[in-house]
């Protein structure tokens, strides 16, 4: 009786752990492929900040969750992330850049917002309002170098042959274990 208990326990563990390791799997594709509509169906987004200018906010090689934000509701000295007209770690993509919302001049799509950085005083940069992605949510620091790394061609191969390891080895504790009741058995 325990040792069904025990079973089906482990059974119920497993298939939870395989379900979040394939929800999270699943949010990382998503993130990755469709950053647009994650923001847009649930709520959020993320992405690696290759820079330090928002430091100690938001530290080099954190991950940043960006929510949405409506244009109308913003204050000054909300944090605000925008796409940027430059590449600034040469990945041959501009980047997000999160500064705080200093002031706007103009309405609607034709006005410019001007941002800083931490612990600047002047303008930063000037953004027109088609250029802002949403609000800062929160950063995890260190978290966005595992997510490059896993992003990049060499990561994705280490992962697929972990996988593969891990299946192999699954595969063989089984066929061991199926081989054992069968002799056990014949002995009696």
């Amino acid at each position: 009786m325990k040792r069904r208990k025990s079973k089906k326990t482990r059974v119920i563990l497993l298939s939870g752990i395989y379900s979040l390791i394939g929800i999270l799997v699943l949010l990382i594709v998503l993130l990755a492929a469709a950053p647009s509509f994650m923001l847009n169906t649930l709520g959020f987004r993320t992405y690696v900040s290759h820079y330090d200018q928002m430091a100690p906010t938001i530290e080099s090689n954190s991950l940043v969750f960006i929510t949405q934000v409506d244009l109308m509701n913003i204050e000054s000295n909300d944090l605000i992330t925008f796409q940027s007209n430059t590449d600034l770690n040469d990945d041959g993509r501009n980047d997000l850049i999160t500064g705080y919302f200093d002031r706007t001049n103009g309405t609607g799509d034709a006005a410019d917002y001007y941002f800083r950085s931490e612990g600047s005083v002047g303008d930063w940069a000037v953004i027109q309002s088609g250029n802002i992605i949403g609000g800062y949510g929160f950063s995890i620091p260190i978290l966005g170098l595992i997510i490059d790394f896993i992003g990049s061609p060499f990561g994705i191969a280490v992962v697929c042959v972990n996988i593969a390891i891990i299946s192999g080895i699954v595969f063989i504790v089984k066929q061991g274990s199926k081989k054992e009741p069968k002799e056990t058995q014949k002995e009696q």
